[in-house]
């Protein structure tokens, strides 16, 4: 979930109903469920201990609404990325396009270990294509 700052505000506002400052994670599983009521617990617990920075079991605003920027700073990031190396632009990467993102951004010595483990973890179904789905689940996860 990537918000814009006004929407950080309004998602605020509807989580903490108790008014003091900070969100449990029974707050923000209630607010969650709001705007999607199929959300699973573990996602949310997930997405909760991520954004608790200090691991202190509350989420100050400044917490929230930093990561929520964040996400949508690495989502902006991630599409610019993907634009660059779906050189063919058929909405996959190939392996080819892969080596060149290794290529373009690890060192020489690790590059064939590097694209191994990148496809090995990233592409789910082993076709040995990723899809955008499978790019975001990975650098999003």
């Amino acid at each position: 979930m990537a918000l814009t700052k006004q929407q950080c505000d309004e998602f605020w506002r509807l989580a903490d109903t108790d008014r003091n400052g900070s969100l449990t994670i029974q707050e923000v599983r209630n607010a969650c469920r709001k705007y999607d009521r199929n959300l699973k617990d573990k996602d949310i617990a997930s997405m909760f201990c991520t954004i608790d920075g200090d691991d202190n079991g509350r989420i100050s605003q400044t917490e929230f609404t930093n990561e929520m920027l964040n996400k949508t700073r690495r989502a902006t990031s991630l599409q610019q990325c993907w634009q660059k190396y779906d050189v063919d632009r058929n909405g996959t990467l190939s392996r080819g396009e892969v080596m060149k993102i290794i290529e373009e951004n690890f060192p020489e010595k690790s590059k064939n270990r590097i694209i191994g483990e990148f496809l090995e973890f990233c592409d789910l179904d082993g076709n040995g294509i990723i899809t955008r789905k499978e790019f975001d689940d990975f650098f999003c996860a």
